[in-house]
């Protein structure tokens, strides 16, 4: 059938580009009716504007066509509907056609770049000419500094914000709906951080009295960096083992295990310290005490030297959700000795993360040192006599091994109510069973 009007069908925009309808604006057209179909269709040196009127009375869609809109079309097509005959016509005449709601406008494709342009650029316009307000916004949680640079990034270009630090405000000059986006950021950002309560036992044991401990160490971390001073009178410091280790004990086995240490004068509780920091926040624990040692300095006179003597702990907690926490481990023991009137730093250190359960505990071991004692016997009275005395002694030197245990149990603190109670300590036979 051969018919010189066009069959309907939906078109929304259609651009001379030859892209659709719906890549131009981004908006679905309404539904097509596909049994409009028409077999064949040809027009010669028909005026445009005529070819798009006859398009508005066979489709019931009004059509509006630019001034700027002029020529003659000539077209030959079959079995396309009215709404594709439109965008082969946009296509070859440099046209475009827009959906204005109730109608349809076909322009020039130049124009139809302006428009967009105009369009993004009216938007920007209204915000550059929009009034701009101040306001000052309280934070209650977190350090407002550590928030300035993500507020930076939702302001506008003559938005600014400005950090009152003595009070942990903020001042936002910015336009209205700017400011509304600011304060849902900073609601979002300005939570109250968790708190951690870490609890520490440091115990000196007698050697071996780790290995039966019952607890399994998992984990190996860091090395020792101990200096080894030759010093007979006073003893030789050394490393004994080569790793810090590090195992996992359950709450209700952490008592027990306690228990188990102090059977028989096994262990000695050097310090039980406790502290409390933030999510994510650094807590540093010292244990020991800071040694006044004499020095000579470059000059050849006599200073003094504060040199630390003891245990540090530093630990970083990482609330991981669901009663989760990773812990940033360092242990760290200092002592010293003297050579040639100058203090020689013996240190054994390691760095690890562990993760573990509130309330669970972390056992860290390896931190052991080897005292060598020179120890005299010998025949009494004789051993003593000049010259002849070595003939009735004799020297041996003993070895006094100390292994130092640290128990790192970590708390949630919840609400600010302080940690959960932790679950009734089990016995030693549950420790050696398991």
């Amino acid at each position: 059938m051969k018919i010189e009007v066009i069959v309907p069908m939906l078109i929304v925009i259609a651009v001379c580009t030859g892209l659709s309808p719906a890549q131009q604006t981004g908006v679905a057209p309404p539904v097509v009716t596909r049994d409009k179909i028409i077999d064949f269709f040809e027009v010669h040196d028909a005026d445009v504007r005529s070819v798009f009127k006859q398009l508005s009375a066979y489709s019931g869609v009004d059509i509006v066509v630019s001034e700027d809109v002029k020529g003659t079309v000539s077209l030959t097509v079959t079995n396309k509907s009215w709404g594709e005959i439109l965008g082969i016509i946009c296509k070859v005449h440099d046209l475009a056609a827009a959906n204005e709601n109730s109608y349809v406008y076909i322009m020039k494709n130049s124009e139809f770049l302006k428009r967009q342009i105009d369009n993004a650029t009216g938007v920007q316009t209204a915000q550059d000419i929009s009034p701009l307000r101040r306001e000052l916004i309280k934070v209650n949680h977190v350090p407002a500094k550590e928030i300035v640079a993500s507020i930076q990034s939702l302001l506008s270009v003559r938005g600014k914000v400005t950090l009152i630090e003595h009070n942990n405000s903020l001042i936002i000059y910015d336009t209205h709906d700017n400011i509304i986006q600011i304060k849902k950021m900073i609601v979002d950002l300005d939570r109250e951080a968790s708190q951690v309560q870490i609890s520490c036992k440091i115990i000196e044991v007698s050697s071996g009295a780790i290995q039966r401990m019952g607890v399994h160490f998992g984990y190996k971390s860091g090395s020792f960096e101990a200096t080894h001073v030759p010093n007979p009178e006073a003893g030789i410091i050394s490393d004994a083992i080569e790793r810090v280790t590090y195992g996992i004990i359950s709450p209700e086995k952490f008592s027990a295990a306690l228990e188990y240490l102090f059977t028989d004068n096994k262990g000695e509780i050097v310090a039980q310290p406790q502290i409390t920091t933030l999510d994510n926040k650094e807590a540093r624990i010292f244990m020991g005490q800071q040694v006044p040692v004499k020095v000579r300095d470059e000059a050849g006179n006599t200073v003094i030297q504060m040199i630390n003597a003891g245990t540090a702990l530093v630990v970083k907690p990482h609330i991981s959700g669901e009663g989760r926490i990773l812990l940033e481990l360092s242990p760290k023991k200092e002592s010293y000795t003297m050579l040639e009137g100058q203090p020689v730093i013996n240190e054994q250190s390691a760095t690890t993360n562990v993760v573990v359960s509130n309330g669970e505990t972390v056992v860290i071991a390896g931190l052991t040192s080897n005292e060598t004692r020179k120890v005299e016997s010998g025949v009494p009275f004789l051993k003593d006599i000049p010259l002849i005395g070595n003939l009735f002694k004799r020297s041996e030197n003993n070895v006094d091994k100390k292994d130092l245990i640290i128990f790192v149990t970590p708390h949630i603190i919840q609400n600010g109510t302080g940690p959960a109670p932790l679950q009734q300590p089990a016995t030693i036979q549950d420790i050696k069973e398991e």
